[in-house]
């Protein structure tokens, strides 16, 4: 299809499913004899999931119920927490498993946001009208990325397939003119309009129509002045609209800039809709794949990339243009194991003095590169805390490997500066084997 003229009116169509985990006080009962985890999703907080392994460390192991309760008795705070949780998937011809360690819990209630069951759920179509709009054509675009929507032209009617049980279902769109090509941000925004639905207790596809009526907005032009670590030289800028409220919640991509420099100043348009947000990351992240055929499928194939920025800022208040800048430190360089080597309960992981303050994790992923996938393929420490320039992991996470696994493995932070930021940093990723 030929570009459009920036003339021409666009809408936004998106689908928004919410990635929210609770961090309000907990429903769970105190027991002055031990304490109470609840395991739920993270994807939608209000739904239980049950069959999540926890203890302290070296004691016995203890499975959340089908409420995802769980109670570990004669433990006092503070304390750490082991999470061992396996997930079926493809109709239980694999299994995704996740670790954790959690350091110094303080509550004797603790909910636990964790992976949702994916072999759960009902796959549905949502739909509704738009109108208020006078633009003939509407790009749809779906969130997150593996759900799929759809605009009818002549009846003004989308549709989009949703999983439920879900958290507040939420469809917007923007009627837009569009910038000079199709990565860039809109030229324009002209109207916007959201609609949502509480769909946490639905077991079955009776999803009422959902119609969106756009009214007009209005837009501003907002600076960010930036500085990525010095070993980046080129930068890129996003622009989203976060209508969750919530840096990790859902936003709309609205588009890109690139060729930035490490260090300087961009410009976005952002609608009166929802909470503006910038992104600056780098504009190219190197991969390099280390095991399996160049041109060999997603089981067959392993691939590790390079160190990795993301700097969020959120603006809350758009009475005037404001100018903001965010600053992202250097991230450490990975000392050892080589890349390559065996991956043992002996292994210690050393890392540059970039990473021996502040909050900073380990985290590894490891599959089984086959293209039969009975039993477990997938092993992600999701979180491991460290402390000074060295760490060996628990245990418990060399239960779920398996003999011939491939894993990668970087040290990666989290911090916000304020509220409204959130940034990002992680190092390059190093290839290890199971024996």
């Amino acid at each position: 299809m030929a570009p459009l003229p920036r003339s021409v009116p666009l809408s936004l169509l998106v689908l928004l499913l919410p990635a929210a985990c609770d961090d309000g006080a907990s429903d769970i009962p105190a027991d002055t004899t031990g304490v109470e985890i609840r395991t739920v999703s993270e994807y939608n907080p209000t739904l239980p999931e049950p069959g999540v392994r926890v203890r302290v460390p070296g004691g016995t192991w203890v499975t959340t119920d089908a409420d995802g309760r769980a109670t570990l008795a004669g433990v006092e705070p503070p304390f750490d927490l082991e999470v061992f949780q396996s997930i079926p998937v493809s109709g239980g011809e694999r299994v995704f498993q996740d670790v954790w360690v959690l350091r110094d819990l303080t509550e004797r209630s603790v909910v636990l946001p964790v992976d949702e069951d994916y072999s759960a759920g009902i796959s549905c179509s949502v739909s509704g009208q738009v109108s208020g709009f006078t633009g003939e054509t509407v790009l749809p675009s779906g969130w997150p990325d593996s759900i799929e929507s759809d605009f009818d032209d002549s009846t003004r009617i989308y549709s989009a397939q949703v999983r439920l049980p879900a958290a507040p279902v939420r469809v917007a769109a923007f009627e837009v003119v569009p910038g000079p090509n199709p990565q860039s941000p809109p030229a324009q925004f002209i109207a916007a309009g959201q609609a949502s639905v509480d769909a946490s207790s639905m077991t079955a596809c009776n999803l009422a129509p959902l119609d969106l009526q756009l009214q007009p907005v209005t837009s501003m032009t907002v600076d960010l002045d930036y500085a990525l670590p010095s070993s980046f030289a080129d930068a890129r800028a996003l622009v989203y609209v976060d209508v969750d409220s919530a840096v990790d919640g859902d936003s709309i991509f609205l588009g890109e800039q690139s060729g930035l420099s490490r260090q300087g100043r961009t410009q976005a348009l952002l609608p009166d809709f929802g909470e503006p947000l910038l992104v600056v990351t780098p504009a190219e992240v190197s991969t390099r794949q280390v095991a399996g055929p160049a041109n060999g499928g997603a089981a067959s194939t392993f691939s590790v990339s390079g160190p990795y920025v993301r700097a969020v800022r959120r603006f809350t208040n758009l009475s005037a243009p404001p100018t903001e800048t965010l600053t992202v430190a250097d991230v450490p360089q990975l000392i050892s194991p080589a890349e390559g080597a065996m991956l043992t309960a002996d292994t210690v992981f050393r890392w540059s003095d970039a990473a021996t303050t502040g909050s900073w994790t380990m985290s590894m992923l490891c599959s089984v590169l086959s293209e039969d996938r009975a039993g477990r393929n997938n092993m992600n420490v999701r979180s491991l805390p460290v402390e000074g320039g060295e760490a060996a992991l628990p245990s418990f996470v060399f239960d779920a490997l398996d003999s011939g696994m491939h894993c990668k493995w970087s040290i990666e932070r989290t911090d916000t500066p304020r509220p409204s930021d959130r940034i990002h940093a992680e190092s390059e990723q190093r290839y290890l084997r199971v024996p």
